[in-house]
């Protein structure tokens, strides 16, 4: 069997773990052996069935010996889950946003059927929905319950929105995302703000301090840039010192591509299933497998053989 590459019994015992001491078991053979040699010795005679029956009581104890000196292990297999991730969308909802995007959409609805693609496929994170322009504006707080974005998100459109959501002050929205997040059950916190626009109010050292005060939360940022332009340097550089990226997505089949790249950056549903050995400590084991065998199995095997002999 080793020539062929095929493992033994005792080898696979002992690569799975779930003895001690697997070697111990060929001991086993012992018993056997005796019991194939008294009933050869005796072939022939009417004492032949009775000798194979004598040997039968010790064998058993001394197999049992044998398997509690070999050290078992005990085996549990546990469901390793993690927390869920809570992400929140932020949507651009400036002018621009109804710009068209594909063959039959605008901006804003590609951000939506992304977003929605997104959770069908991440049914195990909570997600929450918010909105900025000038303003920014909480529109569905984080939650596991994806239905209620699914239903919120058509009674918000652009051209149905006051004038102070016209612009596109990205800060304020991070920092409102932030605030949302604050609120949110225990696990990774992350942003995915998509915009068509660049940010007036991320200029130089404001970039870096709003990137500083959502590090200290451990959020993470994930920054769509949906316009034909390419993507801001800020962009870059805030979402990059925020242990995410920015991503150009100016088309449907690009946003799609994007938010696939997220979900591998944020990691899958649950991590797999696995088979814990406990590291039992097998030397009381051994101890009392040897004082087992001294007191019972040779004044068991001594009476057998005698009994045998007459």
């Amino acid at each position: 069997m080793e020539s062929l590459g095929i493992p033994s019994p005792v080898e696979e015992l002992a690569q799975a773990g779930y003895l001690e001491h697997p070697w111990v078991l060929l001991l086993g053979m012992l018993p056997v052996a005796l019991a194939v040699r008294d009933t050869w010795k005796n072939r022939g005679r009417e004492c032949v069935r009775a000798s194979l029956f004598a040997w039968v009581a010790p064998s058993a104890l001394f197999l049992a010996v044998v398997i509690l000196a070999a050290g078992p292990r005990t085996v549990t297999h546990t469901q390793g889950e993690r927390a869920p991730t809570n992400v929140q969308f932020c949507i651009d909802v400036s002018g621009s946003m109804t710009m068209r995007f594909g063959l039959d959409q605008n901006r804003y609805e590609g951000a939506l059927d992304g977003a929605q693609r997104f959770m069908d496929e991440r049914r195990w994170d909570a997600f929450g929905l918010s909105f900025f322009g000038n303003s920014f504006l909480q529109w569905v707080p984080v939650t596991p319950h994806q239905s209620a974005i699914t239903c919120a998100a058509q009674f918000m459109r652009p051209e149905k929105l006051p004038a102070r959501f016209g612009g596109t002050e990205i800060r304020k929205a991070l920092l409102g995302c932030r605030s949302a997040l604050a609120r949110a059950a225990k696990g990774k916190r992350v942003i995915v703000l998509m915009s068509d626009g660049f940010a007036a109010d991320l200029r130089g050292a404001l970039s870096q301090d709003v990137a500083r005060v959502l590090r200290d939360q451990d959020i993470s940022l994930y920054m769509v840039h949906m316009a034909t332009s390419d993507v801001p340097q800020d962009f870059l550089e805030i979402a990059r010192s925020m242990n995410g990226e920015a991503f150009h997505a100016p088309t449907p089949e690009q946003l799609d591509l994007t938010f696939n790249r997220i979900g591998d950056l944020l990691g899958s549903e649950r991590e797999a299933r696995r088979s814990e050995v406990a590291p039992d400590d097998a030397r009381w084991r051994a101890i009392v497998a040897v004082l087992i065998g001294s007191i019972v199995f040779v004044p068991l095997l001594r009476f057998s053989l005698q009994g045998v002999g007459r």
